[in-house]
């Protein structure tokens, strides 16, 4: 807690005031930190094709954002596994990704100052893309059973499927 003390003098006329301020002054300084993370996180849109999710920067904790991360998960992921979606630049709140058919995905938002990665924010509602018939078939489709009770079936996307 420090103390100070202010004199004012004012001057009008020729004519001098002077005015005492006393008092406490309470000052709070903070290391800078990673950012907290995003709040209020929502799925705009959720199309067949595309899906957007909005946010609210949180606290930047003495150091200034320089980005925000899009993460998401899908259905077909192990628990726990989130995928980089879109990095967008300090000032922006919203960001996007193209959806894979027939697949449930949720996702979450981290800010970045120059000291890190703010924890995830909390998961958005799910976002459910119908499913579609491929635009290609598959490549290099081969029988790999070793089994002769079984028949396993590999391939590779295609390229169309991959862009």
């Amino acid at each position: 807690m420090a103390s100070f003390q202010v004199q004012i003098a004012l001057s009008k006329n020729c004519s001098k005031t002077r005015v005492y301020l006393s008092g406490e002054v309470n000052f709070l300084f903070s290391n800078p930190a990673p950012p907290d993370p995003p709040t209020d996180v929502r799925l705009f849109s959720c199309s067949s094709t595309r899906a957007e999710v909005t946010w609210t920067a949180g606290e930047e904790n003495n150091d200034v954002v320089t980005e925000f991360i899009l993460y998401y998960n899908t259905s077909f992921d192990a628990q726990g596994t989130f995928h980089e979606g879109e990095r967008v630049p300090r000032g922006r709140t919203s960001a996007s990704i193209e959806l894979s058919p027939w697949a449930n995905y949720t996702f979450h938002v981290k800010a970045r100052n120059s000291l890190g990665l703010s924890q995830p924010s909390l998961f958005t509602v799910l976002c459910s893309s119908p499913e579609r018939r491929p635009y290609s078939d598959p490549e290099n489709v081969c029988v790999v059973s070793e089994d002769p009770t079984k028949l396993i079936i590999v391939w590779d996307v295609s390229r169309k499927e991959k862009e």
